[in-house]
C-alpha cells in the first residue's frame, strides 16, 4: 500500500531531515566509541594501529561535519542518502582492511549500516546491505588466502575461516530480521499517513461529493486499484449518491450521482459483514472480518444480478461505514494489486473508513444545515415579502381609493398623501435591505472583515437614520473567508431586526479578536426579547426564543452563541468564533 505525501514547509519537519540526523549522531557515536574501544584494547596487527586511528578520528570529523550540514537542510534527496551509505559501507570496509579482516570486532560496524538501510528504507535495501557487507568480508578472506602475502606488507593478516562463515550467516539473518522489521513499521507509517491525509481532506467548506471524491482517489491509491466506488444514503432524506474514481481518469469531477431505489439495491445489498473480498471465481463465498479475530471468516452474499455490471472484475474488496440513524455508505475496491495479505489489507480498509467516518459525518450535517439554512432564508425572503412589501402595497392601495373617495377634503388628502410617503420610504428601506441580505458576498480572508463590517454599519446609519457605530480591536487574521461570509450575513440580519422589530435608536457592533478567537458584540436600546437574562444557543433552542437566521448561522461559522435581554431595555447578542488552528 503507498500514500502520496505531500513535502513539509518547514525543514525541521522535513522526515528525510529528521531520519539523516539520528542516523548522524548514532554514526558519530559509534566512531567516538570505536576510538575509544581501540584505544583501550588495540587491534591486531600492530602495524595499523595508526591507520585505524587515523580513519576513525577522520571518519569522526565527517560525521561532525555531516551533522552540522543537516542542521541547515530542508531535505535530503535520495541520491545523497544513497551516498552517504554508500560512504559508510566504504569506510567499514576499510576498517576490516586494515585491522584483523573478517573477524575483526570493527566489523561489527556493519551492524551500524543495516539499521541505518533499515531506518531510511524497507526490506530489499536491508538485505543488500547485509549482502554487500559479507561480499566485502569473503573477499578479504579470498585475497588473504589466496594470494602471495609471504613477501608482502599483508603478511600479518590471517584468515579463519570458520568464524568468518559464522559472521557472515550472522549478518544475514540480522539483515533478514531488521529488513522484516523495517517493512513492517515503513508500511505501519504509510498506512497511518493514508489515514492522516483522509481525515485531513475532510474540510467541512467541500460539498458531499467532493468528499467522497477524496477518499475514493485516496483509497484507490493506497491499494493500486482499477476503481473504487462510495455509495452513500442519507437516512434522514432518503437520498442516495454514488462517486466513482478510475485509474483512466484520477482527477474526475467528483459529482454525487444520484441513484434511483433498482440501483441502489444494487449496491447497498445486505451482506452480513463490516469488510469482506470477493473473488469472481468464488460464486458468492467470500472472505469478511471478524470483530473477535485476526482471522477472515467465510462469508455467504447474495449478489444481486447487476452487481459489478458494466465493468469487468476479478476481486473486490469492500467495506461498510456509517453512523447509526444518519448514513450509510458501502466502499468498493476493484482489481487492488495485491502487496500484503488478505487479512492485512481488509483491517486496514476498516481502520481508514473508522477513521474517516467522523469527517464524512461533520461533512453530512454541514450540508443539512446548509440547506436548512438555506430553506429558512428563503422562507425568510418570502415572509418579508408576503408581510412587508405586499402588505404594504395592499395598504397604500386602500389609502389611495380612500383619497379618492374623499374628494376636495384637503386636510385629509394631506395627512393620507404624508402617510402614504412614510410608508413607501419604509418599505424602499425594507427592499433595499433584503436586497443587501441577498446579494453575494466577496471575501477573500477573514482579514478584509472589519472593512467589510465598517461600510456595512455606515451604509444602514446612512439609509435607517439610526445612530449606528462600529468598533474593532485586532485583526482576525486566523479567521476563514467561510466564517467571515457567516458573520457579515450575520451583523446585516442583527442590524435589521433592530429597526425593525426591537424600535431601536442606538445600535453598536463590535468586533474584538485575539490570537484564538474573534468576539462580536450586537447591542441595540430597543424593546429587546421577550425574556429576560443570559441564554445559550440550546437554551434558546429549547425555548424555541431568539433570532432563528443568526441562531443557524452561527452553527455554519462554527460560533458560540449568547443573547442578553432586559425587556424594555435592549438586547445583546455575542458571538465567540474560533480562528483557524494554524493562526
Amino acid at each position: 500500500m503507498s500514500s502520496e505525501t505531500s513535502p513539509d514547509d518547514a525543514a525541521s519537519t522535513s522526515p528525510s531531515v529528521r531520519f539523516e540526523s539520528v542516523l548522524g549522531v548514532g554514526r558519530l557515536f559509534l566512531t567516538l566509541a570505536g576510538l575509544l574501544a581501540v584505544y583501550i584494547d588495540p587491534t591486531d596487527p600492530p602495524a595499523f594501529i595508526r591507520i585505524i586511528y587515523a580513519l576513525l578520528g577522520g571518519y569522526a570529523f565527517y560525521a561532525a561535519g555531516l551533522l552540522v550540514l543537516l542542521r541547515g537542510a530542508s531535505q535530503v534527496p535520495p541520491s545523497q542518502a544513497l551516498t552517504i551509505h554508500l560512504v559508510d559501507m566504504v569506510w567499514i570496509a576499510l576498517l576490516t582492511v586494515f585491522s584483523e579482516g573478517a573477524v575483526s570486532p570493527l566489523a561489527l560496524f556493519f551492524l551500524f549500516a543495516l539499521l541505518a538501510a533499515a531506518y531510511r528504507w524497507g526490506f530489499r535495501e536491508t538485505v543488500a546491505t547485509a549482502a554487500a557487507g559479507i561480499a566485502f568480508l569473503l573477499g578479504e578472506v579470498a585475497v588473504a588466502v589466496v594470494a602471495p602475502w609471504e613477501t608482502t606488507w599483508r603478511t600479518a593478516l590471517q584468515a579463519d575461516l570458520n568464524r568468518t562463515i559464522l559472521r557472515g550467516v550472522y549478518f544475514v539473518l540480522t539483515g533478514f530480521l531488521l529488513g522484516y522489521l523495517a517493512e513492517e513499521q515503513r508500511r505501519y507509517r504509510t498506512e497511518m499517513q493514508t489515514i492522516a491525509d483522509a481525515a485531513r481532506r475532510m474540510r467541512l467548506d467541500i460539498d458531499l461529493g467532493a468528499a467522497m471524491g477524496s477518499i475514493g482517489r485516496i483509497v484507490r491509491q493506497a491499494f493500486h486499484a482499477d476503481a473504487v466506488d462510495i455509495v452513500l444514503k442519507d437516512l434522514e432524506g432518503g437520498r442516495t449518491v454514488r462517486c466513482r474514481v478510475d485509474a483512466s481518469a484520477p482527477d474526475p469531477a467528483t459529482e454525487a450521482i444520484p441513484l434511483s431505489p433498482e440501483d441502489e439495491h444494487a449496491w447497498l445489498f445486505p451482506d452480513g459483514g463490516r469488510a469482506w473480498q470477493l473473488s469472481a471465481r468464488e460464486d458468492g463465498m467470500a472472505r469478511g472480518t471478524d470483530a473477535s479475530s485476526w482471522r477472515l471468516r467465510r462469508l455467504a452474499l447474495h449478489l444481486p444480478p447487476t452487481f459489478g455490471a458494466g465493468r469487468a472484475w476479478s476481486s473486490v474488496k469492500a467495506c461498510n461505514m456509517g453512523v447509526s440513524g444518519e448514513w450509510l455508505a458501502r466502499v468498493l475496491i476493484w482489481d487492488a494489486r495485491p502487496e500484503v495479505s488478505r487479512e492485512h489489507a481488509l483491517h486496514f480498509l476498516e481502520a481508514l473508513v473508522e477513521h474517516v467516518t467522523p469527517a464524512v459525518t461533520s461533512v453530512l450535517l454541514m450540508r443539512r444545515l446548509h440547506l436548512r439554512a438555506g430553506a429558512a432564508e428563503r422562507a425568510r425572503v418570502a415572509r418579508e415579502l408576503h408581510d412587508g412589501a405586499i402588505q404594504a402595497l395592499f395598504g397604500i392601495e386602500m389609502r389611495v381609493a380612500a383619497l379618492i373617495r374623499a374628494g376636495n377634503d384637503r386636510p385629509r388628502v394631506d395627512v393620507e398623501l404624508a402617510e402614504i410617503q412614510r410608508m413607501i420610504r419604509d418599505e424602499i428601506q425594507g427592499i433595499r435591505e433584503l436586497m443587501l441580505t441577498l446579494r453575494p458576498i466577496e471575501l477573500d480572508s477573514g482579514e478584509q472583515l472589519p472593512d467589510v463590517l465598517a461600510a456595512l454599519v455606515e451604509r444602514f446609519r446612512r439609509d435607517s437614520g439610526m445612530s449606528a457605530r462600529f468598533v474593532a480591536v485586532g485583526r482576525p487574521a486566523g479567521l476563514s473567508a467561510e466564517a467571515g461570509v457567516e458573520i457579515v450575513r450575520i451583523v446585516q440580519e442583527g442590524l435589521v431586526n433592530a429597526r425593525k422589530h426591537s424600535r431601536a435608536r442606538n445600535v453598536l457592533v463590535r468586533l474584538t479578536c485575539d490570537e484564538r478567537h474573534c468576539r462580536l458584540v450586537i447591542a441595540d436600546d430597543g424593546i429587546g426579547f421577550p425574556f429576560e437574562g443570559r441564554l445559550t444557543a440550546a437554551e434558546l433552542d429549547a425555548l424555541r426564543e431568539g433570532p432563528t437566521i443568526i441562531k443557524e448561522r452561527a452553527k455554519i461559522a462554527g460560533a458560540g452563541l449568547v443573547v442578553h435581554s432586559t425587556p424594555g431595555c435592549g438586547a445583546t447578542l455575542e458571538l465567540e468564533i474560533p480562528m483557524l488552528p494554524h493562526a
